[in-house]
C-alpha cells in the first residue's frame, strides 16, 4: 500500500510533463478528454511495472479471493447470493459495455481506458465532502445508528480517501495512540505526517465553507497569559469552529493547592486543556494525572503547535520537506529545540547559526544528529550556515540594545537583504513572532517576496483544529 500510494509517475498533459500519484491517475479515468484517460491508463500500467512485486501480489489475488472470502465472517448463504447476483448481472453488463463502446466510437470492444469514461453532457463533479455527506445521508435511510457510525468513521479519520500530491500512507491503518500533545519528541513520524495531512484537509474544508464539528458539546479550557495573541486567538477560533465550548482562564498549577487536586476537579468537567505554561515538567505532570487531553501551547522548553503549523505552510509551498535545507538563526531555546526534535522525526536537514555560547542544548542536538537521516549542524559562521538555505527561521534575541557588548554579538546574525543573498534565490523567511524589526530581522526583508510570516501563522488555525480533532475522545 505504501508503494502504490507514494509512487509518482510522469504523464503528458497538454504538452507538459507532470507527476501524478496512482490515486490521481485512477481518478483521471473519469476525465471527459479521451487522450487524458488513455495517457493516465498507460501511466498507471507503467507504475505497476515499476513495482513488479506489488503487481505479482495483485495478480495472485484472484486465485485467493475465494479462500479469503471463505475465511471471513461471511456465511455461505450470503456468499452464494453474491455469486448468483454477479452471474445474473453479467449479460446486462456485457450489453452496456458493448453499447458504450459504440457510443464512444470504438469499432470493436471497449478498451480498458474507457471503462469509466463519462457519458452524456453531465459534467458535475462530487467533492470528497459531498461524497461523505451523501454516504451518511444514504445510510440514514437504513438506520440512524448506521448513519452515526458512518459519520464517526469520517470524523475520526478512520478512512482517508482523498487523493493529493505527496500523500503519505501507512502499511497498516494508522491510529493515534496518544491522548495528549506535549512535545514533538513524543510523536512518531507517521503521527506527524498524518497531522499535516489532516490539517491540509481541514484547511480545504474551511475554504469551501464546509462545517466540521467533531467536538460538539465538548468543553475546552484555554489557559494562557494575557500577553498571548496568535496562539490563543487561533486556538479559541478553532475550538468554536469545531463545535466545542471554550473557557479561557489562566490556571496556576504551582500554588497552595496541590496540582493533583486541581487536576482531579478538572477531570469531572472538561475534555481538553490547552495550556501555555513556563514549566514543561508541570505540563507533563498535568497530562499524567488528567483524564482529559492536554495540549502544550508553549513552554520554555517546547512549542510543538507552532512548529507543526509552520511545517504545514512550508510543505504547502515547497513540497517534500526532506529535500530542503532549514537554517535556524538564533539562540538555543524552545523554538530551536522543537525544530531539532522535528528534524529527528522527519529526517530534515537543519543547521543552527548563532553566536558562540548560544547553541542548542547538547542533548537535543545529539538526539537530532543520531535520529535524523538529514544533515544536522551547528555553526557560528553565518555565511557558511546560510549557504544554499531554502528555509530561514529566526527567534527573538535574548539580549537588549542597552547591553551593547552582548547586542553586538548578535548583530552579524540579523537576517537582512545582504545575508539573504547568501541563501538560495527563492529562499523563504519565517521569523517566530513577536519579532523585532532591526534585531533578528530587517524591515526590508519583511517587505520582500521571501517573507512568509503571516501566511505561516494562518496555518495555526488549521493545525490546532487538526490536533484537537485527532485527540478527541
Amino acid at each position: 500500500m505504501e508503494l502504490t500510494s507514494t509512487l509518482l509517475m510522469h504523464i503528458d498533459i497538454e504538452g507538459e510533463s507532470k507527476k501524478k500519484s496512482l490515486s490521481e491517475l485512477r481518478n483521471m479515468a473519469y476525465e471527459e478528454n479521451e487522450s487524458l484517460r488513455k495517457a493516465a491508463y498507460y501511466a498507471e500500467a507503467d507504475a505497476y511495472k515499476v513495482i513488479s512485486k506489488a503487481s505479482a501480489c495483485l495478480n495472485g489475488i484472484s486465485g485467493e479471493a475465494l479462500t479469503i472470502l471463505m475465511a471471513s465472517r461471511m456465511n455461505h448463504e450470503t456468499l452464494n447470493a453474491m455469486f448468483s447476483a454477479i452471474k445474473e448481472s453479467l449479460p446486462m453488463f456485457h450489453k452496456y459495455y458493448h453499447k458504450k463502446s459504440q457510443k464512444l466510437g470504438h469499432k470493436s470492444n471497449l478498451p480498458f481506458y474507457d471503462i469509466f469514461a463519462p457519458m452524456g453532457e453531465a459534467n458535475t463533479k462530487i467533492s470528497y465532502l459531498d461524497a461523505r455527506d451523501l454516504i451518511v445521508s444514504s445510510f440514514k435511510t437504513f438506520s440512524q445508528e448506521l448513519a452515526n457510525f458512518a459519520k464517526k468513521v469520517f470524523d475520526c479519520r478512520w478512512i482517508d480517501a482523498e487523493p493529493r500530491n505527496g500523500k503519505y500512507y501507512l502499511k497498516q491503518k494508522w491510529r493515534w495512540k496518544m491522548k495528549d500533545l506535549i512535545s514533538i519528541k513524543k510523536l512518531t513520524t507517521s503521527e506527524i505526517v498524518s497531522l499535516l495531512d489532516f490539517a491540509d484537509d481541514i484547511k480545504e474544508w474551511h475554504k469551501k465553507g464546509k462545517e466540521y464539528k467533531p467536538l460538539k458539546d465538548k468543553t475546552v479550557i484555554t489557559s494562557f497569559p494575557a500577553t498571548s495573541l496568535r496562539t490563543r486567538i487561533s486556538f479559541e477560533t478553532g475550538i468554536f469552529q469545531l463545535g466545542a465550548n471554550s473557557i479561557n482562564m489562566e490556571i496556576e498549577f504551582e500554588g497552595k493547592e496541590p496540582l493533583d487536586d486541581k487536576v482531579g476537579y478538572l477531570n469531572c468537567w472538561i475534555d481538553f486543556l490547552v495550556i501555555r505554561y513556563p514549566s514543561q515538567d508541570i505540563i507533563e505532570q498535568i497530562a499524567e494525572n488528567a483524564h482529559f487531553s492536554v495540549v502544550n501551547a508553549m513552554s520554555r522548553q517546547s512549542h510543538p503547535c507552532e512548529i507543526l503549523s509552520d511545517l504545514q505552510t512550508i510543505r504547502e509551498k515547497r513540497g517534500d520537506l526532506k529535500n530542503l535545507k532549514f537554517v535556524f538563526v538564533g539562540e538555543g531555546a524552545n523554538i530551536s529545540n522543537t525544530w531539532f526534535e522535528v528534524a529527528a522525526r522527519l529526517n530534515l536537514n537543519l543547521t543552527q547559526v548563532c553566536p558562540e555560547g548560544y547553541e542548542v542544548n547538547e542533548k537535543i542536538f545529539e538526539y537530532a544528529k543520531i535520529n535524523s537521516k538529514g544533515e544536522i549542524n551547528i555553526t557560528n559562521d553565518i555565511e557558511k550556515g546560510l549557504k544554499y538555505a531554502d528555509i530561514i527561521l529566526t527567534d527573538g534575541w535574548p539580549v537588549k540594545r542597552e547591553d551593547q557588548e552582548q547586542f553586538k554579538k548578535f548583530l552579524p546574525y540579523q537576517i537582512n537583504m545582504n545575508n539573504i543573498e547568501i541563501a538560495n534565490n527563492d529562499c523563504l523567511i519565517n521569523p517566530c513572532p513577536p519579532f523585532t524589526r532591526g534585531n533578528e530581522i530587517d524591515n526590508e526583508v519583511i517587505k520582500s517576496k521571501h517573507f512568509i510570516g503571516y501566511s505561516a501563522k494562518e496555518s495555526l488555525l488549521h493545525m490546532q483544529k487538526a490536533i484537537l480533532a485527532t485527540l478527541k475522545k
